[in-house]
Formats: C-alpha cells, sequence, structure tokens
C-alpha cells in the first residue's frame, strides 16, 4: 500500500504516536484517509506523496519570471523539470521563518535566489555571472556580489553574517574548481551565525542509479565527478564543526532529462502530479538508489 511506504518513514515527526493515530484514520475511510495523509503531509520535513499548492505555484512563478524574459535554462524548460525543486522549496521554507539575512551559494542564474526573495527574506547571492545579466534577471531586493574564479574557497562576507547558507547543486562541484568540501563548508560555518543552518541539496548520491546508468553506458553525456555516501557526509560535517539535522535520499526520475518533453505533457499540473506521485512511491521503495541528498546542517560552536 502507499500509505504503508508512506508512513514507513514518519521517524522524523516529533509525535509518533500522533502519527500512529492518523495512520489508523486513513484505513476507516478514503475520505479520512485523505484527510489525514494531508494533515502528515504538513508536518512532513520533506517531501510528499503529491505536489502542494505552494510548491506547485512556487515552481510556476519562477518558471514565468525566465520565461517573461526569454531565457533558456535546462532547469526551467518546462514544469517537470522546474518541478525537481519543488520538495526543496517545501523544505527551504522551515528555515526561513526568522526574517534573518540568508546567502545563495553560487547562485547560478539565480533561480533558487528569486524564490528566497519570494519569501520575503532578506536575500544575498554570490555567483559567476555579470551584475549587468543578473540586474536584468533578478529583482532589486537581492543583493548580487559577482565571485572570483581565482578564488575557490574564500567568500566576501563577514563572520557570522548569514542565518542560513543555501547550496543548492554547489557544494559537489567545488573540487572542480581548486578547492575542496571540506575547506567549502569550513568557510560557511564561518560566515553562519551561532546555530545557523547550512542547506545542502541535489548532492549525488554514490548509489544513484542515474549515475551508474550515465557512466557505464553514456560517458559522454554530463555526470557528476564526485559521488557521496551518508558516511562522506558524516566525516564532512563533524570535521567543519556540523550537527546534522536532516540526511534523506531523493529523486528517482532523472527530471532533466524531461526538458523535450511537449509542452502540453510538460506544463501540464495533472501529468506533473502523475509523474510525481509514481517518483514518491518508487523513492520509497528504491531509496538507497535515489539520485539526490537533501543534508540540513547545523553550525556548532568550536
Amino acid at each position: 500500500m502507499v500509505w504503508d511506504r508512506s508512513y514507513s518513514r514518519l521517524r522524523d515527526l516529533k509525535d509518533h504516536s500522533s502519527a500512529g493515530t492518523l495512520a489508523q484514520k486513513m484505513y476507516t475511510t478514503k475520505k479520512q484517509g485523505w484527510a489525514a495523509y494531508q494533515q502528515v503531509n504538513q508536518i512532513q520535513c520533506f517531501g510528499g506523496i503529491m505536489l502542494t499548492k505552494f510548491e506547485i505555484s512556487s515552481c510556476e512563478n519562477v518558471k514565468a519570471h525566465y520565461a517573461e524574459r526569454n531565457l533558456q535554462e535546462l532547469q526551467m524548460a518546462n514544469m517537470l523539470t522546474v518541478a525537481q525543486y519543488a520538495p526543496v522549496y517545501s523544505a527551504a521554507k522551515d528555515f526561513l521563518a526568522t526574517q534573518k539575512p540568508v546567502l545563495d551559494w553560487s547562485c547560478g542564474s539565480g533561480h533558487f535566489s528569486l524564490f528566497l526573495a519570494s519569501q520575503k527574506v532578506k536575500v544575498s547571492s554570490i555567483g559567476f555571472n555579470s551584475p549587468a545579466y543578473i540586474k536584468e534577471l533578478l529583482p532589486p531586493t537581492i543583493n548580487y556580489v559577482e565571485g572570483d574564479f581565482r578564488e575557490p574557497v574564500v567568500l566576501p562576507f563577514q563572520n557570522g553574517e548569514f542565518q542560513v547558507v543555501f547550496s543548492i547543486g554547489v557544494l559537489e562541484h567545488v573540487r572542480e574548481t581548486g578547492g575542496s568540501e571540506l575547506a567549502s563548508m569550513k568557510e560557511i560555518h564561518r560566515l553562519l551565525k551561532p546555530n545557523g543552518i547550512f542547506f545542502v541539496c541535489h548532492l549525488p548520491n554514490r548509489k544513484s542509479w542515474i549515475e551508474f546508468v550515465v557512466r557505464r553506458f553514456y560517458p559522454h553525456k554530463f555526470h557528476h565527478q564526485f559521488l557521496y555516501s551518508r558516511t562522506d557526509i558524516e566525516s564532512l560535517a563533524q570535521q567543519s564543526g556540523f550537527k546534522i539535522l536532516t540526511c534523506k535520499r531523493y529523486g528517482i526520475f532523472p527530471k532533466n532529462s524531461f526538458e523535450k518533453m511537449p509542452a502540453f505533457l510538460g506544463n501540464n499540473i495533472f501529468f506533473l502530479q502523475t509523474i510525481y506521485f509514481f517518483e514518491a512511491i518508487f523513492s520509497r521503495v528504491f531509496r538507497i538508489f535515489c539520485q539526490n541528498w537533501l543534508v540540513v546542517l547545523q553550525r556548532q560552536e568550536n
């Protein structure tokens, strides 16, 4: 049963007994079961069986922003590709309630910065696009800082400047530019306020079936040079002064391959929900082979 698999992941909930009560309700009637599921989905830390209204609207807003400017980005090709960030938006939202400054580290074209700005937080972004390009793309409320390719580790911010630092598919690439994961994590530790949060997503899983297939059969296509196990993550966290709050695998389907999907399917919400329904099931059954890690780290004092 889908409900059984969903509830096998409830160990992160604070009140297991209440979760068990909700699970019982799901077997009474179809109506009561759906209501109970919705209640659980609101308090889960990461991911649900279906995309929520918040997740869908966040994806639509970001995609529309790019479409209005005729910008071609792989992740923005259609709702199927954009929605790979949907559960990340929900998970990130839990750490934005303080209204304290946050940093989008190596922001690329700024799609996640757009989401952060929509949540009315004070956003700084650092990236390697020209300020003129970013000015056309991002709202003026975002403080954009142009990075230096010659400096792969040190960031031009003050000690303890941010409450949250976001790494959206960044940490796994630092070695490619002459840095290291450990050095970058120590630098992020410096930038965070006491008990601040380092939010890492799209960190490639060492046992990802997607990475295995691409490396084995399509080596000419893009694949990540560096992959990570839970042991790798725990070791990096310990060495850099972080406590792990969340460490979960997610994403069983290769989302970017949906970029060529016809628009009538790629932007169809019913089709989108169907794809993510099956992804939620397969991700729970074959979790060990998912593509990504979501890792939430909290700064610990030396």
